[in-house]
């Protein structure tokens, strides 16, 4: 958001404090699997972002409902993980978690999942 491109889209993004604040969840893929992910990752390019659909979980009172039109970021990552390994989604809907999932479900259900220990970058 604060480039001003408001929508979804590929970035390499330089994170300040990498190693004391970010870490990595590898998800296992075959080459195929990982192909498929990124031709779904193109899909998302330039879809408008949705503050307030993310905004909604700020409340207790589900005052507004997360669009199916736009999207927010851990809402894409599922989406690409998902196409490259429709076992995570399975696995997702069986906790209700697929349209209102938010970063930490995402990082606490791929880590579980995957049974992968996070990787300092």
């Amino acid at each position: 958001m604060q480039d001003d491109v408001k929508c979804a889209r590929f970035k390499q993004i330089e994170y300040s404090h990498e190693a004391e604040r970010w870490d990595t969840v590898i998800v296992p893929m075959t080459n195929e699997e990982e192909d498929m992910a990124y031709l779904r990752a193109q899909t998302l390019e330039g879809m408008p972002y949705d503050l307030t659909g993310l905004l909604s979980h700020a409340t207790k009172w589900k005052i507004w409902k997360p669009s199916k039109k736009k999207i927010w970021c851990s809402k894409a990552v599922e989406r690409v993980v998902s196409t490259g390994r429709p076992d995570f989604r399975v696995f997702l809907r069986m906790f209700d978690l697929i349209d209102e999932l938010m970063p930490n479900q995402l990082d606490m259900m791929a880590r579980y999942f995957f049974d992968v220990e996070p990787v300092q970058v």
